[in-house]
């Protein structure tokens, strides 16, 4: 009978001290492995099987239970081993040092991180009311929005540049961010410009294709029809003291045409898309299906230019920091090629 209970075990994958009540054997065995292996397989059948299912039946269900659909419901199955205070406590400390360790990276802007953290502290239940009391503070106040005290007047040192697409303003106006105490919601482009934009401009135009001018070169980053605060935004992902962004060379590269004429060198960067998920998340608009960080080089392309046949530009791609300007509708009639 014992053998033939091991034999069950192994095959309902189930550990013999759990199937059969018994003691585990052998020196200094404790049985705690066993368990580890019933919970991580209880946890595959919740993930993969059980799962599944109640996604589609809960469409159902919530909507049944509330009398209206519920998008941001969610579910968590219960724990399967249950903690002790020394666990516990012993986690805290370890999540503690990792987030000190972090937020000496510098590595995210300060209001992210500070968000991160206290939905860790609320998810983990360590400290009773922490969300019901946060919920009570103003977002800049709980997240450590703070106005730039050294910004006294909107208009010192020039307005934001104009020389990327979906902007307003003068050309002669150095790149700088809207004002950090005119937190007036609006209508928002954020755009970096491509500072070494005569090396694609030069490889372009080897290709006989009239070019936008240089210094109108750049990545949208936010292109938002929806009013929003630009403070909410936070700062710009950038580990260089200038706050620009540098896309190495080489990485995929595509040549695509937008709309009529509209020819743009398409690379990847999980800086910018990262970057713009954060935006819309925050309440900015996105009126297309998926941001594509892209360079336009030229609204007059030929139609006969064969793209398959043409290698993208693969040389690196150096961009400024991000600059904020209301949006601008008529952006395009602006622009004149060279």
């Amino acid at each position: 009978m014992n053998a033939y209970g091991e034999f069950v075990a192994a095959i309902a994958d189930i550990p013999a001290t759990r199937l059969l009540g018994r003691a585990p054997e052998g020196m200094n065995s404790s049985g705690d492995s066993q368990q580890q292996d019933w919970s991580k397989r209880i946890k595959a059948m919740q993930t993969l099987e059980l799962g599944p299912c109640l996604d589609r039946a809960d469409i159902y269900l919530v909507q049944s239970a509330l009398g209206k659909a519920e998008p941001s419901a969610s579910y968590a199955f219960a724990p399967l081993d249950i903690e002790t205070d020394k666990e516990r406590a012993e986690r805290f400390a370890k999540q503690m040092e990792a987030a000190d360790k972090l937020a000496g990276l510098n590595a995210m802007p300060e209001q992210a991180f500070n968000r991160g953290i206290q939905s860790l502290m609320i998810a983990e239940g360590y400290l009773p009311e922490l969300e019901a009391a946060l919920s009570e503070i103003p977002d800049d106040e709980r997240y450590g929005i703070v106005a730039d005290p050294s910004v006294d007047d909107p208009t010192e040192g020039g307005g934001p540049d104009s020389t990327g697409a979906g902007g307003s303003g003068s050309e002669t106006e150095p790149p700088v961010r809207v004002a950090a105490n005119d937190a007036t919601p609006r209508p928002l482009y954020v755009y970096r410009k491509l500072l070494n934009a005569g090396e694609l401009v030069d490889w372009a135009q080897g290709l006989g294709v009239k070019t936008n001018p240089a210094d109108q070169l750049h990545v949208t980053v936010l292109y938002s029809k929806q009013p929003v605060d630009p403070m909410a935004m936070g700062e710009g992902w950038s580990s260089d003291p200038d706050g620009g962004l540098v896309i190495k060379a080489g990485g995929p590269r595509a040549l695509e045409r937008f709309g009529e004429g509209a020819l743009v060198l398409q690379f990847a960067s999980w800086s910018l898309q990262s970057r713009h998920n954060e935006m819309v998340q925050a309440g900015a608009s996105h009126d297309w299906p998926d941001y594509l960080p892209h360079v336009t080089i030229s609204y007059e392309a030929p139609a006969d230019l064969d793209l398959e046949a043409i290698k993208p530009y693969a040389g690196e791609l150096r961009f400024g920091p991000e600059i904020f300007e209301p949006l601008d509708p008529d952006w395009k009639s602006k622009i004149a090629e060279a």
